[in-house]
């Protein structure tokens, strides 16, 4: 098994997703928190810069960020 592979989610600078389907976020303190496991029929919250609320499937959040 190859390992895990991180990319930025365009729009949300502070979010991360793998391409495993664990979604997480940089906090200000520099801190990490998972907001996803596995991309099965979850969502996220995500907050862009300005501060928006978006909520999003996390198999299209690894669709978008690996999208080459």
């Amino acid at each position: 098994m190859s390992a895990e592979q991180w990319r930025p989610i365009p729009g949300f600078p502070r979010h991360t997703v793998s391409d495993r389907g664990r979604v997480v976020v940089t906090r200000d303190n520099g801190n990490t928190l998972i907001l996803a496991q596995s991309p099965k029929y979850q969502t996220v919250d995500l907050v862009n810069a300005g501060g928006s609320v978006t909520r999003s499937k996390v198999a299209a959040l690894v669709a978008m960020a690996f999208d080459d």
